[in-house]
């Protein structure tokens, strides 16, 4: 467990954007004022996003197309444009864009909606040194949270995008 963990009463007021990766995928999360998972360091996450704020914009999104049960969590079609906006930046940088869509009515609640990705599986955060900072939740130790959430975000992605892989068959 993280020694650096974010207070609740701040993340429950707070859409707090974090970062980690599995293996060599980047992953971005708003967390949607909901809790963020223990395997987040708060001074890493800091740290983190004040690089990736400040990172040049370099590969084409891929962004979900508007869907229906949106609505459900208050995103309509006419702010669709603006509610995908940062995940789509998130994703020209070379992260994977994730919403913690559940958030808004369970603080808890650990679900995730694929946003947006980046056109291709490029290496640029390798090659600048950001990935490597990034923790990488393989190396945790394996704990139900971890292994549910790499579970999750394979459901999401390793089924829709075979190149984003996360769990090897």
């Amino acid at each position: 467990m993280s020694k650096n963990l974010y207070r609740v009463d701040y993340s429950l007021t707070h859409d707090i954007d974090y970062f980690f990766r599995i293996d060599d995928v980047a992953f971005h999360v708003a967390s949607n004022g909901g809790i963020i998972p223990d395997f987040i360091d708060r001074k890493t996450n800091y740290r983190i996003q004040t690089a990736v704020y400040t990172m040049k914009e370099f590969l084409e999104p891929v962004i979900i197309p508007y869907q229906p049960f949106l609505s459900d969590y208050k995103v309509t079609p006419d702010i669709f444009e603006t509610y995908v906006d940062s995940f789509s930046r998130m994703a020209r940088k070379g992260f994977i864009s994730l919403d913690r869509i559940g958030a808004m009515y369970n603080p808890h609640n650990q679900d995730l909606l694929t946003i947006a990705w980046p056109s291709t599986n490029d290496n640029t955060l390798g090659q600048s040194g950001l990935l490597g900072v990034l923790p990488n939740l393989r190396d945790s130790s394996p704990t139900n949270e971890i292994n549910t959430f790499i579970h999750m975000i394979d459901s999401q992605i390793g089924n829709y995008f075979p190149d984003y892989a996360v769990v090897k068959a």
